[in-house]
């Protein structure tokens, strides 16, 4: 789809989300047209490639859920937990436009990824002028429970267990 012709094509995305709403998010914006880029972790990559062999998944031989959520996108192995990833890492999100992630906060900050670790450096010193950090949150964002996951409630929604 990265033919030059859709309403999005040119933008650039790099993405470090998983689970439903952030893969959801940059497909969608993969099938109009964006340059997706997806961070997975080497050996196993994304978690979300083995959710259809979770109960109570129905058997098949193909991963819908992940097929719905990340097609059109390229991917790329890449450690956060290393240090050697981190050039690799600051160079795609130079590349980028939008970056997206939804990893917990203190997930976020022990893998490097915060907003402040990830900007760009002084106007004088960067190749462009901003850099979008998308964070969808399947959490609650109220002051006292701030840090409370909330991705059951995107689950039960999705499966219909909230019917």
């Amino acid at each position: 789809m990265l033919d030059g012709n859709h309403i999005f094509s040119g933008l650039k995305v790099l993405d470090l989300a998983s689970f439903i709403a952030g893969p959801a998010a940059t497909t969608i914006l993969a099938d109009f047209g964006t340059d997706v880029v997806k961070v997975e972790p080497p050996v196993t990559g994304d978690p979300y490639r083995f959710f259809s062999t979770t109960p109570p998944n129905p058997v098949s031989e193909f991963n819908y859920a992940w097929q719905l959520t990340n097609r059109n996108k390229r991917s790329i192995a890449l450690d956060l937990k290393s240090s050697d990833a981190k050039e690799v890492l600051l160079r795609l999100v130079r590349w980028a436009d939008v970056v997206v992630i939804n990893f917990p906060p203190r997930v976020k900050a022990a893998l490097g990824v915060t907003y402040d670790a990830l900007s760009p450096p002084p106007a004088h010193l960067r190749r462009r002028h901003r850099l979008w950090l998308c964070r969808p949150r399947g959490r609650h964002t109220g002051f006292r429970r701030h840090s409370v996951l909330g991705a059951h409630r995107l689950h039960d929604s999705r499966t219909g267990r909230m019917s």
